[in-house]
């Protein structure tokens, strides 16, 4: 495994466990209830999440009860390599890491990012 790829995968795992811990987001420590919108190659889930941290630093999203935002994926991590760029990489259902691609930051909705076949976004 890369370090590249490592530091968003972990912090992806340990969203994870915080997240299996409890389903009340009041208990979770810098871990927010948010809506997550991931959208790739077709499918979209658009619902509740929860994410941890910022773009700049690493955005790592999951659903609440870890299942899959859209088939294949289970979790989401964004980290901006430059102003209004980001790279984004997914843990699949099996593990594995799999890249989905370089998104651009939306200028009607900065709460969005997007690729060739993926959106996501954070609210």
């Amino acid at each position: 495994m890369s370090h590249r790829l490592s530091l968003p995968i972990l912090a992806l795992a340990s969203l994870l466990a915080i997240s299996a811990c409890s389903q009340d987001p009041s208990l979770h420590v810098g871990v927010a209830a948010d809506r997550c919108v991931v959208s790739h190659e077709g499918e979209t889930y658009d619902g509740n999440c929860r994410a941890d941290g910022e773009p700049a630093i690493g955005l790592g999203m999951v659903r609440s009860d870890q299942s899959e935002f859209v088939p294949g994926i289970i979790a989401v991590t964004l980290t901006q390599t430059a102003p209004g760029l980001g790279e984004v990489y997914a843990l699949g259902q099996t593990g594995n890491e799999i890249y989905l691609g370089s998104v651009q930051q939306e200028a009607s909705e900065p709460a969005c990012w997007k690729g060739s076949n993926l959106r996501i976004c954070r609210y």
